[in-house]
């Protein structure tokens, strides 16, 4: 005997089909271009003890403009710049919980007073309630004209501190560090192409899409249909 799907069943698979019309993911791209000093705010770590500072070249980048960070320490000394960068702010609490985050980035050694220091940091900086969280994904020795390009193509594991997925606001940067002992020295790292590939999952919509009244209708047109069927089926 054929058994006949009741009206609940209908309406539950297309509240699903609805859901699924709703459900969607968008990518949000942060690309620096040309770095403008007034986006990038340099925040030392507390426990630096040597001094650095930051700026913006416009020619010498890959190319172009690029950001350039300074860092100096005496005997037995470190720091740690955090370049943050105020716009690729992201509020997952209001755009759409993040599911993935992308990210890639040029460096460069441009200078260093001592032939033994070479490595320049290839860190991440995310920081969320006024909060800066740190990875350090390696470091280069390159120098100029040559350039390395790291990339992750999900920061978010790396960053188990941070709310995801209904947080507030989110901004994002690179980090630059050194220490020494018995030396003391300058060295100097460039950054170019700094990019950010935000994948969330949209906030629900109060006002339903023209899609989602549309299966709405057809339905409320199918399960009348079926209906109908059934009941001519059991007459018969």
């Amino acid at each position: 005997m054929l058994k006949h799907k009741t009206k609940s069943q209908y309406f539950i698979y297309f509240i699903l089909m609805i859901c699924s019309a709703n459900a969607y993911c968008s990518v949000i791209t942060y690309s620096t271009g040309d770095f403008i000093d007034s986006e990038w705010t340099s925040v030392l770590a507390p426990s630096s003890t040597g001094t650095s500072i930051a700026s913006t070249p416009l020619t010498g980048g890959n190319p172009g403009a690029f950001r350039l960070v300074e860092l100096s320490v005496n005997p037995f000394q470190f720091v740690q710049n955090n370049q943050v960068w105020s716009a690729s702010a992201y509020t997952p609490s209001t755009e759409g919980a993040v599911t993935n985050i992308s990210v890639s980035f040029d460096i460069t050694r441009i200078f260093t007073s001592n032939p033994g220091a070479t490595q320049v940091a290839a860190g991440l900086v995310a920081v969320q309630n006024g909060v800066v969280h740190t990875n350090l994904l390696g470091s280069t020795t390159v120098s100029q004209p040559v350039w390395e390009t790291i990339s992750v193509s999900d920061i978010t594991p790396l960053f188990p501190l941070i709310d995801f997925i209904s947080g507030n606001t989110i901004t994002f940067g690179f980090f630059d560090n050194v220490a020494t002992s018995s030396t003391g020295f300058t060295i100097s790292g460039g950054y170019d192409n700094f990019e950010l590939k935000i994948t969330s999952t949209s906030p629900p919509s109060s006002v339903p899409l023209p899609p989602t009244i549309f299966l709405f209708g057809l339905g409320i047109l199918f399960i009348l249909k079926n209906s109908r069927s059934s009941n001519a089926n059991q007459r018969s």
